[in-house]
């Protein structure tokens, strides 16, 4: 399990982040992370150097108040601060994965807004 701190931002206007987020607020280890919705109203990205539009666009984390990690490299992070998962951190976090796995991210980018759709379409069907 990691040291330090860790900060994750996410949206919380996206039903699949939601959903991603709160199964990993459920897991031990996910209570000493700081889960920092993008869309609050309070929140203030200026200090990060980061805009909202490009937290929107892909996953952000910040280590120890000062290493921005973003798309596969966040879930290396954010992995290896859950213990159910910090043997995948263990395994991945070495030679060309790390890169292998930010380029698969990349891939799910492109079927996130297919995704998002569906889920609305669900949770509006699930609302009636």
């Amino acid at each position: 399990m990691s040291k330090g701190t860790l900060k994750v931002y996410f949206d919380g206007q996206c039903p699949l982040c939601r959903r991603e987020i709160d199964f990993y607020r459920k897991r031990s280890g996910g209570e000493k992370i700081t889960w920092i919705n993008i869309e609050d109203g309070t929140f203030d990205g200026s200090t990060l150097g980061l805009t909202k539009k490009r937290l929107k666009a892909r996953f952000h984390v910040v280590k120890d108040d000062s290493t921005v990690f973003s798309g596969g490299y966040a879930f290396l992070q954010l992995w290896s601060f859950i213990p159910v998962f910090s043997w995948v951190t263990k395994i991945l976090d070495r030679s060309f994965f790390p890169s292998l796995l930010d380029k698969l991210y990349d891939l799910f980018l492109i079927m996130r807004p297919t995704l998002q759709k569906i889920l609305i379409k669900i949770e509006n069907e699930n609302r009636k």
